[in-house]
């Protein structure tokens, strides 16, 4: 359980690395940062289903599955606006389009914590920090 904690303390970080790079057009750095953000999705998506494996909420479960399911398919074109965005870091269109990846980004991973929160009791959590 420790790694529930450590994955979703700074769920944002990778991704505003990522944008920040495509802002300033820097190709380069977008690409790596991509693998950075690819890498903590995975984490993410990883966590979750670790917390699944201990957990006898079913209903909850179902929903982590789910929520962790969006976030792997959200990845990709998370990646792909931020490549097109430092393409074009003057274009207001790809910048509504980074925008909108970012919020919808933000809300899954916010929707993926509180299912695994409601899935993850104390007593768990204290057991294996």
């Amino acid at each position: 359980m420790d790694h529930v904690s450590d994955s979703f303390l700074e769920t944002n970080v990778p991704l505003l690395v990522l944008i920040e790079a495509a802002k300033n057009g820097n190709e380069k750095e977008v690409k790596e940062y991509a693998q950075v953000f690819r890498e903590h999705a995975n984490k993410l998506i990883e966590v979750a289903n670790l917390a699944c494996s201990i957990s006898n909420n079913e209903e909850g479960v179902k929903l982590v599955r789910m929520s962790a399911s969006q976030l792997e398919a959200l990845c990709p074109q998370v990646i792909n606006a931020a490549l097109a965005l430092a393409a074009k870091p003057q274009s207001k269109l790809a910048q509504e389009n980074m925008d909108l990846f970012k919020e919808q980004w933000e809300r899954q991973v916010r929707v993926l914590t509180d299912a695994v929160d409601d899935i993850t009791s104390i007593d768990d959590f204290l057991a294996v920090s």
